[in-house]
């Protein structure tokens, strides 16, 4: 199903897939899944946002406080696309070369960062993953530059 280049970058690069959600089997259960609504009530305010329902009124849904209210408002919406919740491993110990460049690092799966990415496809999705994997990354790396 996927390429073995994607499956080695998710390697390489430590990203660990935590659930998938396929938008149209969330909308069409007549129950909200525990783990959606696990992840949806961390997020509450970055999904939304990320299926493209930002501007959306939300006081029809009682603000999305209930897994009832979320799964009637993207059903409502007809949300479609890939939803990926995923981990990579904070890095920690960063150095820096006499430049400034980075030169390593040291990284456990005890100290993790939870992100979300999404894609209209689950390829999409998991481009957006390495992509936001990167960023996270060199985000660390200038932060270690600046101390």
């Amino acid at each position: 199903m996927f390429s073995r280049e994607v499956m080695s970058a998710l390697f390489d690069r430590n990203v660990k897939i935590e659930h998938v959600f396929f938008m149209k089997l969330i909308t069409a259960c007549d129950s909200c899944p525990e783990s959606f609504w696990n992840v949806f009530d961390s997020n509450y305010e970055t999904i939304p946002k990320m299926l493209g329902f930002g501007d959306a009124d939300l006081s029809k849904y009682n603000s999305l406080e209930k897994p009832d209210d979320v799964l009637e408002f993207l059903h409502d919406m007809r949300a479609t696309g890939v939803l990926i919740h995923f981990e990579v491993p904070i890095p920690v110990n960063i150095i820096l070369d006499d430049k400034g460049e980075f030169s390593s690092c040291s990284s456990s799966w005890n100290f993790v960062s939870s992100h979300l990415a999404y894609g209209k496809t689950v390829e999409d999705a998991i481009g957006c993953a390495l992509a936001t994997q990167e960023k996270y990354f060199n985000d660390c790396i200038d932060e270690a530059r600046s101390k």
